[in-house]
């Protein structure tokens, strides 16, 4: 599964340019707290699709199960999915 899986209009934007765009809006304007916590959503989403990486590896690496890893990747899923992030294809 790939970030492209998500969306059906995925030929109308270039990948490579807009998702990084996307995830570099998701840090921009945020509290420390909230900065951290999406810094952990990105690099749980980089490991998925971009390495391949298995939920239980990720959880490894940051310290919580596997179910905390699945619930923060929905989380930026969601997230990426939002207008403001710039993969919707209605922008506001």
């Amino acid at each position: 599964m790939s970030v492209c899986d998500l969306y059906k209009n995925h030929h109308e934007f270039d990948i490579k340019l807009d998702l990084k765009k996307a995830l570099m809006s998701i840090l921009t304007n945020e509290t420390i707290k909230e900065r951290k916590t999406r810094i952990r959503i990105l690099y749980v989403l980089v490991q998925r699709f971009y390495y391949n990486r298995s939920l239980e590896s990720i959880a490894k690496d940051i310290g919580v199960n596997r179910e905390r890893v699945r619930q923060i990747q929905e989380k930026g899923l969601r997230l990426l999915k939002h207008p403001r992030h710039g993969l919707f294809e209605d922008k506001l």
